[in-house]
């Protein structure tokens, strides 16, 4: 890249896959797997003695983690890797390689993962943990007396939250999949839930018009937003973790972003009187990977993508033929993911606006649908009570996962 110099990454192993032996990169495969065509990243063996060995990466700043990480699955033949800071830290929060603090000769540490992992929560009030690519159940937890709604882990993957119909959201611990506390304050069904980008607070948007803030630590709620919108469905952090976005459904055609702190609206996105605004109410809204942006699903059989600095609508996604019910972006923010009530699944291309993958299978609607953390496969929930996980390059299922006795609301991967 113009003006850039490259900065060469240090790839150290956490652990060889065999117990014994060097990391096996392929200095012969450079610039594959980053999903990008414009890539400059390169692997290149070393093998030195220790139980660590090391590979080397050359990146630019502004190349992404995701990049990074498509890179080295290619690279070491595994089919996914952790990517972590040499303190342990996960870099998968992070976008670019610049906003992980990444310099030239930094270490990166590598594990490789060997179990894609996923909640699933169901109006049948059961979280399911599944080992998605073996399409087995790992625990059947009876988590609610209502239908969940919303399923995430946190940022570290040491903690998973759940929204219910019975007007509470929990915190468990992954690990031992206990109950660490029950979120209640609402007066009404918890529809939406989601952590902050440290993890320390946790946000739930409910059908009694109010959001609210969470220390997760205390389980005390710290701030009480009363919205405009009414009923709330789905809350979202921006990755600065300063302010959320609020969706509301089926009284709102836009979406609010509230400042955390001062507890006051501090943006519209969607407006009416905006030319491109949704026609029909609002479903989903998340901020795109560097905050730029928030991203929007409505009952109108669109998705829109809004930037926060104009308020203009950058792009609009046309060509499902009914409810788009969940819409993110992928993890670099190049790729957008929806589901719908027509029972497919599309990734578009975020800045052209054009439909690059279809799938289709499900025989009700689709609730859920989210990448996976190296943007591999996509996992989605439907009404026909089952989960899919599939293959984000050519859109094949890989896997169908049943046991739930009712309509599957929610997915998540386990983050790595």
């Amino acid at each position: 890249m113009q003006g850039q110099q490259p900065l060469l990454l240090h790839i150290i192993a956490r652990a060889a896959p065999s117990g014994d032996g060097p990391l096996p990169v392929d200095a012969a495969e450079p610039e594959q797997g980053s999903g990008s065509g414009d890539s400059r990243l390169t692997a290149a063996g070393r093998t030195p003695a220790g139980p660590a060995p090391i590979a080397e990466a050359y990146v630019y700043k502004t190349d992404t983690i995701l990049q990074l990480r498509k890179a080295l699955n290619v690279g070491a033949k595994f089919a996914h890797l952790r990517i972590e800071a040499p303190d342990g830290q996960s870099l998968a929060n992070h976008l670019t390689m610049a906003d992980a603090g990444l310099r030239h000769r930094s270490e990166v540490h590598i594990a490789e993962i060997n179990q894609l992992a996923l909640a699933s929560g169901s109006a049948d009030c059961d979280l399911r943990i599944w080992d998605a690519e073996a399409g087995q159940v790992l625990d059947v937890l009876k988590a609610h007396k209502g239908p969940i709604r919303r399923v995430v882990f946190s940022p570290s993957g040491e903690c998973l939250a759940t929204a219910s119909e019975d007007c509470s959201a929990k915190l468990w611990g992954v690990a031992n999949r206990s109950c660490l506390a029950t979120l209640e304050d609402h007066t009404e069904w918890v529809m939406g839930v989601s952590f902050s980008p440290d993890g320390a607070t946790v946000a739930t948007a409910s059908m009694d018009c109010s959001a609210k803030l969470w220390d997760v630590e205390t389980a005390k709620c710290v701030r009480t937003l009363k919205a405009d919108l009414c009923p709330l469905f789905s809350a979202a952090f921006s990755m600065a973790g300063s302010t959320v976005v609020l969706a509301a459904s089926p009284t709102a055609t836009s979406a609010q972003i509230w400042d955390i702190r001062s507890g006051a609206i501090a943006q519209v996105v969607s407006p009416a009187e905006e030319k491109h605004a949704h026609v029909d109410n609002l479903i989903e809204a998340c901020f795109s990977p560097d905050g730029r942006a928030v991203l929007t699903g409505s009952q109108d059989k669109t998705a829109k993508i809004w930037d926060l600095r104009s308020g203009a609508c950058l792009q609009s996604f046309e060509g499902h033929t009914d409810t788009v019910s969940a819409a993110s972006f992928g993890l670099d923010g190049k790729q957008v993911l929806t589901g719908s009530s027509d029972r497919s699944i599309r990734i578009w291309d975020a800045e052209s606006g054009e439909c690059v993958r279809t799938c289709t299978g499900h025989s009700g609607s689709v609730n859920a649908a989210t990448f996976a953390p190296d943007g591999l496969s996509v996992a989605s929930a439907s009404r026909d009570a089952t989960v899919r996980l599939w293959d984000a390059k050519s859109g094949k299922c890989l896997q169908t996962l049943h046991g739930h006795k009712s309509k599957v609301h929610t997915v998540s991967f386990l983050p790595f």
